[in-house]
């Protein structure tokens, strides 16, 4: 019944850490939860400070915890702790640890520890803990990078001579392995996310300049309200004949404003139908109507976070603008035809070629109110 409450025990940690992506979160959990399983004073994770070109037959895709790459050959071999648990959580530094040449051995390819007593030294001078010498430790390598190849070692200590069982060694070999899977993956998730904020980033400044051009004093001004408006996020009504650029300023404000890598969401409100037009903006679930065989997000969800333009605003329908309405003072919509209200953070831009403020039949003073914090003619 032990071994069964550790596997089970050990799905629930594989579970926990194959969910997250930043670094420090994934082996913080790795360690904290190694300290229960095995019963231990301290669990440590430890990087080599050398690495290695992956081998070229190694697709990104892949990931064998076994392939070492020489790494491991010869020495002496310096490690660095990157992340514990148990003894060694107070060090203000994270310190290094220096195997000697020959402690570590191979047997099948597999490199283990062959002098413990020489481990028990390095890690009780690394870690500063003299009592680590005295007690027992136990250790299991791990090697993860598609592109650069790197070796972990992870060691789990008992400060008393109980020593740790051939079970013990294969539940750390287990989470070892883990850790290199998780490593590996969050690495591939950093590259990727640098590689989209590099994106981002070089698209912003190809489009800086691109949308109002001119340096007339009036298309200046216009710069100048864009710059004081945009990092705000109250609701902005355009008002302006048609083309005359209301969508290039909204997508300035929105391009300029803390929301630019998010989504910024266009939906025209002229000529649509009013059921249409509500099932496009607030979405509808499955069922709400003939024709929904499955549930849709509207467009106020699909731009959470970021930026919602109604163009026409003028031409909503009164039953549209008292929903729309509900939405900028709760800021929670409903889909239709469903009952779960969604919280949503949208900031809405609002454009029409006709002066809502002086036909108020045009649109409801409510909204008109919420919708012009803001106007720019």
């Amino acid at each position: 019944m032990r071994l069964v409450r550790k596997l089970e025990e050990l799905i629930e940690i594989n579970s926990l850490i194959s969910s997250a992506l930043d670094r420090d979160s994934i082996l913080k959990s790795i360690t904290l939860s190694t300290l229960a399983l095995l019963d231990t004073h301290g669990a440590e994770i430890w990087l080599l400070e050398s690495s290695a070109p992956a081998p070229s037959a190694q697709s990104e895709s892949e990931e064998n915890a076994t392939d070492y790459n020489g790494l491991l050959v010869g020495g002496p071999h310096k490690f660095q702790l990157v992340a514990c648990a148990g003894t060694g959580e107070a060090l203000a530094t994270l310190p290094h640890m220096e195997l000697p040449a020959g402690c570590i051995q191979f047997h099948e390819q597999q490199p283990f520890i062959e002098n413990r007593d020489v481990l028990r030294k390095s890690m009780a001078q690394a870690l500063g803990e003299a009592d680590i010498f005295n007690g027992s430790v136990e250790a299991a390598f791990f090697a993860f990078g598609s592109t650069v190849r790197q070796v972990g070692l992870f060691t789990v200590h008992r400060l008393q001579a109980r020593t740790f069982q051939q079970e013990d060694h294969y539940f750390l070999e287990r989470l070892a392995i883990q850790a290199g899977i998780s490593l590996h993956n969050s690495a591939r998730y950093e590259r990727v996310k640098t590689e989209r904020d590099r994106a981002v980033t070089e698209n912003r400044a190809l489009k800086k300049d691109r949308v109002i051009v001119g340096h007339s004093r009036a298309i200046q001004e216009l710069r100048d309200l864009i710059q004081q408006v945009a990092p705000a996020q109250a609701p902005v009504l355009l008002i302006g004949e048609r083309g005359t650029g209301k969508e290039l300023v909204a997508e300035a404000i929105h391009r300029e404003s803390t929301r630019a890598d998010r989504p910024l969401v266009r939906i025209n409100c002229g000529g649509m139908v009013e059921s249409l037009l509500e099932s496009e903006l607030f979405g509808y679930e499955k069922g709400a109507f003939t024709g929904a065989d499955k549930a849709r997000a509207g467009l106020l969800e699909e731009a959470h976070t970021g930026t919602l333009f109604l163009d026409e605003i003028g031409e909503m329908p009164a039953s549209m603008q008292v929903r729309l309405l509900r939405f900028l003072q709760e800021g929670t919509t409903r889909r239709v035809g469903g009952n779960r209200e969604r919280k949503l953070d949208v900031r809405v831009i609002a454009a029409t070629n006709r002066d809502v403020s002086a036909d108020p039949g045009l649109m409801r003073r409510d909204l008109y109110d919420r919708l012009a914090t803001v106007v720019l003619r």
